[in-house]
């Protein structure tokens, strides 16, 4: 994408960002992109979660891999505090969802990587995000929150779904 969009717009390094808190997947992003002709490498070593508020609307575009699963979760609270699905939901009397004072314990890094999108992109822009099917289609309270926070939050113009094992080496 980037060597098709540069033959467009030479200055199209200016234009792609990337983010990751992992020293090695920054390192292996960077030489990526060198290898394939871009000199700025505008990717940095961060954690978006916890340093949201720093991003909040900073980009047109946002792509998305996160780390998903019941066991990748996150703890601390600092990190909590910054995101909706960070608490605790309940039903008011109309049966409406609607956020409560309580700080959960835990909560699925991918669930929170979902609102973390949406936070950092800019009115009007676009996501594309990596889920897994339970996000969607499980009906647990859990992930019915998660629905109605991102019916929401944002306009849904697609959802596609990829082959039953696509994700299978990676053991999701």
């Amino acid at each position: 994408a980037f060597r098709i969009a540069r033959k467009y717009n030479p200055g199209f390094a200016d234009c792609i960002w990337g983010i990751d808190n992992s020293a090695n997947a920054v390192q292996v992003a960077v030489l990526n992109m060198v290898l394939n002709g871009d000199g700025k490498t505008n990717i940095i070593k961060d954690d978006t979660l916890e340093h949201v508020e720093s991003y909040t609307e900073h980009y047109d575009v946002v792509t998305c891999n996160p780390p998903f699963g019941s066991k990748i979760v996150e703890k601390r609270k600092a990190v909590l505090r910054n995101f909706d699905l960070g608490f605790e939901w309940e039903y008011s009397n109309d049966n409406e969802l609607f956020k409560t004072e309580n700080l959960l314990e835990k909560q699925e890094t991918g669930i929170l990587f979902l609102e973390l999108c949406v936070k950092i992109c800019r009115p009007g822009g676009r996501i594309a995000i990596i889920l897994p099917n339970g996000y969607l289609g499980n009906r647990s309270h859990k992930f019915k929150v998660v629905r109605n926070w991102l019916l929401k939050n944002t306009r849904v113009a697609a959802i596609i779904s990829l082959p039953r094992f696509t994700f299978k080496s990676s053991g999701a």
